[in-house]
């Protein structure tokens, strides 16, 4: 058979068959090198992090030793916030089996007109709605706030009356919530008292310092003395924070 005759009738079918077939053995090496790659580097990061990670693991003696440690902490920090949260007792607390509603009106009205009478017998301008809402809440947990709150107002009271304050004035008791997620972000509910006392100059340091040293604590968290006016009284802006530890905080992880 004539070789040159059949190339140059069939030279075009050749030429495409051999662009195919190059075509064919280039793909295929692609195709095959391309894994062979991808499970290269994977292998090479399996053993990077391996050595990266090898004697960094954590032992379960590890695991429950921090346990252990965690809850110690958890302990210490419930007891230095009751030193520093006042404990409401006696009718400031909800008694077990009463009715909230009826035991809040009760106690209040009581407790609100002994503290007025006892303030009007000294002379002493009183705020007299001590710092309660003007309508009486329903919610049990609301309720056991304003008690909250209401305990520190009764001590504050006591104080202004003993050391002979002129005035209490601007008692307020907040119920708004500042547990997590609020703008006041905190891990405890905070109920905030604020209120105003106005003494003479002479008997301020004594009370000041009757505040302070206040045993159970107030929860003292701010207070600003003003000029003396021209009477020689001066006014102290107070700021407590009531507060309770929630019973779950104990068991969060």
């Amino acid at each position: 058979m004539n070789l040159d005759a059949f190339w140059q009738a069939n030279r075009r079918f050749l030429i495409g068959v051999a662009i195919g077939l190059v075509s064919f053995l280039i793909l295929g090496s692609i195709l095959v090198s391309g894994p062979k790659k991808a499970a290269a580097s994977s292998r090479r990061s399996i053993m990077t992090a391996t050595r990266t990670l090898r004697g960094k693991h954590v032992s379960s003696q590890d695991v429950a030793r921090a346990r252990t440690r965690l809850e110690a902490l958890k302990k210490q920090g419930r007891k230095l916030a009751e030193l520093a949260l006042p404990i409401a007792t006696d009718g400031f607390v909800i008694p077990e089996g009463q009715s909230p509603s009826k035991h809040y009106i009760e106690f209040t009205g009581a407790r609100r007109q002994e503290l007025i009478s006892a303030g009007l017998l000294r002379d002493m301008e009183i705020d007299e709605s001590l710092g309660l809402p003007a309508v009486s809440p329903s919610q049990p947990q609301i309720i056991a706030k304003v008690l909250h709150g209401f305990f520190v107002v009764d001590q504050m009271m006591r104080l202004a009356i003993d050391y002979g304050a002129e005035s209490v004035d601007d008692i307020a008791i907040s119920t708004r919530s500042s547990r997590p997620g609020t703008l006041r972000a905190s891990l405890l509910d905070i109920t905030t008292v604020e209120l105003e006392v106005s003494i003479q100059e002479e008997r301020l340091r004594p009370l000041l310092q009757k505040v302070v040293a206040h045993d159970p604590p107030l929860g003292l968290v701010r207070m600003e003395v003003l000029p003396v006016d021209k009477k020689g009284s001066r006014s102290i802006l107070f700021e407590f924070g009531v507060g309770s530890i929630p019973e779950t905080q104990g068991e969060e992880e």
